[in-house]
């Protein structure tokens, strides 16, 4: 829903600042996910993507189906897909593996592939992906 996606954008958007905060507040303990835990192997990528607006409805369909594809896979620790509040058409992608071979195996997924085939059919303007990792396991949180 809108107010998802909004609240979403907030999160997103301060989460640096989340971060930085609990470095001062008592860690109650990370939970263990379905992947195994966060480490300082896991990779965190951050995509930046702008879509043309007569492609709109077909990418969200194809992130549907990436989304929900790629949280089943073993190595996935999350997959946040965003909207921008200011621009309809720019999206981030917030993806967490448990390790680069995680990455590895998620590319190559048919799920991943209908998002690689959306990009190849020319309806993506512009994408940015940074990859990082995680300074340890106090940084991510399901």
């Amino acid at each position: 829903t809108q107010v998802e996606m909004r609240a979403a954008h907030v999160l997103f958007t301060f989460g640096a600042v989340a971060t930085a905060l609990s470095l001062s507040v008592p860690q109650r303990g990370v939970r263990r996910l379905r992947g195994g835990a966060p480490s300082m192997l896991s990779v965190a990528i951050v995509v930046d993507v702008e879509i043309k607006p007569e492609c709109r409805n077909e990418f969200l369909e194809v992130m549907e189906a990436d989304a929900v594809g790629s949280r089943s896979e073993e190595g996935c620790l999350r997959f946040d897909v965003l909207c921008d509040q200011s621009n309809p058409n720019r999206f981030f992608f917030y993806e967490v593996y448990t390790n680069a071979e995680a990455v590895a195996i998620h590319k190559e997924q048919p799920h991943f592939k209908l998002w690689s085939d959306f990009k190849a059919s020319g309806g993506v303007i512009s994408s940015v992906s940074t990859k990082s990792t995680l300074p340890g396991s106090w940084a991510f949180t399901e």
